[in-house]
């Protein structure tokens, strides 16, 4: 009821309160005011089921069923030609059935609220409020659409962009169960970001500064650069990033480095390949800390890992069925990057305690999914996964994981 009243006085504020008129030749009403150029309303319902067998690559574990679902309502405002708004509400459930208990989860929420004001002074544009970010491949920065909440962040953003050129200014904060953890406060989350386009390939170049509130002396500052570009049916990309500053008592002195190849064999096949690499602790050196990583589309649909003390071999292909499906297949080869320091689980392997020794051998992630679409504004994404427990795990069990999402737009 609160998200319905919310959205109801918002569309009111930015209508103007017009009166409602019929559009030409019938149909649904819609507002009319002369202050507005045009006013839209979106929509997103998306429900998703899973089971994770067991809940954890672990020995002894019991295995879980998750019911996800978002339903998200947006209304968008071109007050003229150079000033626009947009306000997107949003509400979550998750509920999670096991074996020893059932838990529900719900959470209302304005997922964006900006406006914007494009061509500021012939100079740059600016969006004030509250927004998703997407940078480069999205490694180091993701509005992370799979999460059923996704990420936000409230500040400021300035852009310019040129012909070939793009340079995107921020200074924010991560908005608490949307990209910060929930009970968290004063994160600070800044940058620079610059890109340039040539003909066969684009240069990315970026400055990050994270600062976590109430975690005396933790703040670190990333640097990095993204390279990709095809040539011919090869499309390839090179990231790399360095982290310093502080982690509490140890000195943010990590890497990351990936690397990817495509290759087109004609008629939609696509088959290819990469390595993706963050370095673990080191004595006094903390291992590299992701940011606002795109982990499940990297690391293995079943979450297993982060991107931080670990190396990924992957291997991948698409084969298209139709127009409208393909089906994929990845394998993931996953290992630590420094055998001495912990494995750095995701939320797929919930409860894993690494194993001591020095074996680098977390275990290996076999992804085979389906995408498609049932309609125009019906899309299906289904799959199945299995992960092989390494030696790296204590007392490592080998996981299942299948999954099946709809979404219908508006």
């Amino acid at each position: 009821m609160t998200s319905r009243i919310h959205f109801l006085a918002a569309t009111a504020a930015l209508a103007g309160l017009a009166p409602l008129t019929a559009q030409e030749g019938g149909g649904v009403p819609v507002t009319v005011n002369s202050g507005i150029d045009a006013l839209t309303i979106d929509g997103q319902l998306r429900f998703r089921a899973d089971q994770r067998d067991p809940v954890s690559p672990v020995t002894g574990m019991e295995s879980a069923s998750s019911q996800w679902g978002r339903f998200r309502l947006g209304v968008g405002a071109q007050i003229d030609a150079n000033n626009s708004a947009y306000l997107q509400l949003q509400e979550s459930i998750n509920n999670t059935t096991a074996r020893d208990g059932q838990g529900m989860a719900t959470m209302s929420s304005v997922h964006q609220a900006y406006g914007r004001m494009n061509n500021l002074f012939d100079m740059a544009d600016l969006q004030v409020g509250r927004f998703e970010m997407s940078y480069g491949r999205q490694r180091m920065v993701s509005p992370l659409d799979w999460s059923n909440t996704g990420r936000a962040w409230d500040g400021v953003r300035v852009l310019r962009q040129g012909e070939s050129y793009t340079v995107d200014l921020f200074a924010t904060q991560p908005v608490a169960g949307q990209g910060a953890p929930l009970g968290t406060t004063n994160n600070d989350f800044a940058g620079l970001y610059f890109q340039y386009d040539w003909d066969e390939f684009a240069l990315d170049l970026y400055g990050f500064h994270r600062r976590l509130g109430g975690v005396a002396q933790w703040a670190d500052d990333t640097y990095g650069f993204l390279l990709e570009g095809d040539y011919g049916e090869l499309a390839w990309n090179i990231e790399f990033a360095t982290q310093s500053g502080d982690h509490g008592a140890l000195n943010a002195a990590g890497q990351a480095a990936a690397l990817g190849i495509d290759y087109d064999l004609g008629g939609g096949i696509m088959i290819g390949g990469g390595f993706e690499y963050a370095s673990g602790r080191d004595k006094k050196d903390d291992r590299f800390v992701p940011l606002y990583h795109f982990g499940h589309a990297y690391n293995g649909h079943q979450d297993i890992v982060t991107w931080s003390n670990l190396q990924d071999l992957v291997l991948r292909s698409k084969f298209p069925i139709n127009d409208d499906w393909n089906l994929h297949g990845d394998i993931h080869l996953l290992s630590r990057a420094e055998n001495k320091d912990a494995v750095q689980f995701g939320s797929g392997a919930a409860g894993a305690v690494t194993a001591a020794g020095t074996n680098s051998d977390i275990g290996t992630e076999v992804d085979l999914y389906l995408k498609g679409s049932m309609a125009e504004n019906v899309d299906i994404w289904t799959g199945v996964s299995s992960f092989t427990a390494g030696d790296a795990i204590k007392n490592g069990d080998d996981q299942l994981w299948v999954f099946f999402q709809v979404v219908f737009g508006f």
